[in-house]
């Protein structure tokens, strides 16, 4: 879908996808909390983009999108199990449970930005940048 968010311009054209370090530990702090439910509230994680700028549109999509693999993806990919790839109500895209993002310079091929706080998703759904925290 091509639209502006606030995160940039996001477009429909193949493109590597990443991951926000600050989404990932947001979602870790969530998982990590031994306590009740209401004690962990505060720690609980919205799925929603931490990233605010202009280099780094949000992947959305209709609510109504089913997510589709090419040959890329191994047919044992977490990304294939049912649920692990959705789209909320508001077009919002996650891998287990993290928003994810696009860099407009990159393409299919080439995954330009792995540094700092951002990390391609792997075929498998991981990245190999760094640890992710992600709802199984």
């Amino acid at each position: 879908m091509e639209e502006d968010t606030d995160g940039g311009r996001a477009s429909p054209s193949a493109k590597c996808v990443y991951f926000y370090r600050p989404d990932s530990n947001a979602l870790a702090d969530e998982l990590e909390c031994e306590g009740t439910e209401a004690e962990c509230a505060d720690k609980k994680y919205d799925g929603q983009h931490m990233f605010t700028g202009d280099d780094w549109p949000y992947i959305i999509a209709t609510p109504d999108c089913k997510p589709t693999f090419d040959d890329t993806v191994p047919e044992d990919s977490p990304l294939r199990d049912d649920g692990f790839v959705q789209v909320d109500s508001d077009g919002v895209v996650t891998i287990g449970g993290l928003p994810i993002y696009q860099y407009p310079e990159d393409d299919a091929d080439n995954c330009l930005c792995n540094f700092g706080p951002w990390a391609s998703v792997g075929p498998d759904g991981a990245s190999p940048q760094f640890d992710v925290s992600q709802r199984t």
